[in-house]
Order: structure tokens, then C-alpha cells, then sequence
């Protein structure tokens, strides 16, 4: 009996140039007029590749670096369910517990999904309700608190069946936020900061804007007003940190991604 067989098909070559990562920043950066952003790549057992493009100012033409500081927004909402995650492997919660048991004034407007309503449902954007239902609540010159968040979500009416579909939730990542702290004792801040902004060495990184010096190196909020590019203040409410309140920097995130990728090295 002969075996043959072909020679093994060579492996695609999926490295990528600095030139080729340019190019594609560079033309993102026009195509979504977009005045500064920061890169990080890593790679195992290499350094990661940084870089910044653009400007943190217009007016000062100041460049991005790999320090610069951004709102890294939503992406939060990631720190806040591994929060959830880790108090969860510490046996002090399960996915699966009901919100109400440790958040007794959350309701929905359906009695049923309410008591049914678990922390896995919480983060997971299957709520039923409307995509960013309620988000008109934290719009409110950083006054809202969580007193309205509660009573909003108890009157918003469902669009879809409970866990059916997809919907995208911010007010429910600000519940995340209120149960991570009932349950430890401590604020989300001071969560995020101990167990990946100190522990992952994400120096400047902050789980707070309020936290920033003022000297720190941070890109401002653009837009258009009346067709001319400018500087905007985007103060968010203390209640929506959960959601999107962190400043974290190239350099940060790279440290972020090192440890989902292998969090036993974090």
C-alpha cells in the first residue's frame, strides 16, 4: 500500500507592515474626519507597536502620541463585566443570581421579567427593551443620579420578547455599576483601579475623568458647529462610569489586551 499526498499548503503570511498599518489609519483618520487617534498592536513574546496620528487639539496642533489620553467610552462597559466576572470566580455572585436580590429597586416595567432578570441578562444587551433605551436620562448636564435611571427603566416598554434580541444598553451597564458596588463594598472606581489599572501597570489610565491632572496629556471631543471643526466639553454623570467612563491611553489598552488575551499573566 502507497500513501501519497500533495505537499502541505504553505501558511498565508497575515504579518503586516508599518506602512500598510499607516495606510489604513491614515485613511480612516480622513474618511471619518477624525483629528487624532492612537494604535496598539501586540504580538506574542514582542514589544507592542504604538503609535499616535493626528492631533489632540486642532487649535495647537499638538500630536497624538502612545501616552495620549482618550475617553475610551463604551469600551468600559469590558472592565465592568470582568468586575462582575472576577467577583463571580471569588464566589460572591453568580451570572446567574437575580438582579433584584442585591439590587432591590430594580424593575422593569413587566413584573415577570423583572424577578427573572439575571446579571448575565444585565450585560448582555438582551433586555427586550429599545436599543439605548432611556440614554435621554444621563443628557442632563451631569445631574442625573441613579434614582432616575431606576425610575426610567421601570416605565420604559419593552420592543422585543425578554432575551430574544440584540438591543444595545446603556442604562443597564449603569445598574452593572451599582451592583458591583453593593456587592463589594467599594465604588466601581476604586474596583477598576485596583484590580486592572494598578495591577496591569496602566499608568495614567483612569477609571474617572475627574481623576485627570490637569496637565495630563489627553485629546479634547471635536464637532462641527455651524460647518467649522471645534473643541467640545463632554462632561458625563458620575452614574454613567460604568458604561463609558474611563481614560485609558495606547499604552493602557495594550496592557488591557495582553490580559484578556492571557489573563494569567495579568
Amino acid at each position: 500500500m502507497v500513501a501519497g499526498g500533495g505537499a502541505a499548503a504553505a501558511e498565508p503570511d497575515r504579518t503586516i507592515s508599518e506602512r500598510q498599518i499607516d495606510e489604513v489609519v491614515t485613511t480612516a483618520l480622513a474618511s471619518f474626519e477624525i483629528p487624532g487617534v492612537a494604535i496598539a498592536v501586540i504580538q506574542p513574546g514582542q514589544a507592542p507597536y504604538l503609535k499616535g496620528y493626528g492631533v489632540v487639539d486642532y487649535r495647537t496642533q499638538t500630536p497624538v502620541n502612545a501616552d495620549t489620553l482618550f475617553g475610551i467610552g463604551s469600551i468600559s462597559k469590558a472592565f465592568t463585566t470582568t468586575v462582575i466576572a472576577q467577583l463571580e470566580q471569588e464566589g460572591r455572585l453568580d451570572w446567574d443570581d437575580a438582579v433584584i436580590d442585591y439590587v432591590p429597586e430594580f424593575r422593569l416595567s413587566d413584573a415577570w421579567v423583572t424577578r427573572e432578570f439575571t446579571i448575565r441578562d444585565l450585560v448582555s444587551h438582551r433586555s427586550g427593551l429599545a436599543p439605548y433605551a432611556g440614554d435621554l436620562v444621563m443628557l442632563t448636564e451631569g445631574k442625573a443620579n441613579k434614582a432616575q435611571v431606576y425610575q426610567a427603566l421601570a416605565h420604559l416598554e419593552p420592543k422585543s420578547s425578554f432575551r430574544t434580541e440584540f438591543a444595545y444598553d446603556n442604562l443597564l451597564y449603569i445598574v452593572a455599576g451599582d451592583l458591583i458596588e453593593r456587592v463589594s463594598g467599594r465604588s466601581w472606581q476604586d474596583e477598576v483601579q485596583s484590580r486592572f489599572l494598578t495591577r496591569l501597570d496602566m499608568r495614567s489610565c483612569v477609571p474617572d475623568q475627574k481623576q485627570l491632572a490637569p496637565s495630563a496629556a489627553r485629546s479634547l471631543a471635536h464637532d462641527y458647529a455651524d460647518g467649522q471643526l471645534t473643541t467640545v466639553d463632554f462632561p458625563l454623570p458620575d452614574i454613567t462610569l460604568a458604561a463609558g467612563g474611563i481614560f485609558c491611553n495606547a499604552r493602557g489598552m495594550a496592557q488591557w489586551m495582553a490580559f484578556n488575551l492571557d489573563p494569567d499573566k495579568g
